[in-house]
């Protein structure tokens, strides 16, 4: 059976249900030391859609207050 070589992208959609804001910062990798210098701040019930492309993996760092949370998308080529 064929497999699809066509390349696709998928929308990722962060929410802030939360009443505090919250800071999106994209991660150059798995370490949380390697931070990129672009920073989103998601106000209470904002929501930001990102567009991942296929063969890519991503790294995020959500803060609020003293709460961190990593967050890693590995986007596999379907076949």
């Amino acid at each position: 059976m064929p497999t699809s070589t066509i390349p696709f992208e998928v929308s990722l959609e962060f929410v802030n249900d939360t009443a505090d804001p919250a800071i999106l910062q994209l991660s150059r990798g798995c370490d949380d030391d390697e931070l990129s210098g672009n920073a989103t701040i998601l106000h209470p019930q904002e929501t930001i859609s990102l567009i991942l492309n296929a063969g890519s993996t991503y790294h995020y760092i959500l803060t609020q207050h003293i709460l961190r949370a990593q967050i890693s998308y590995v986007l596999d080529r379907l076949g």
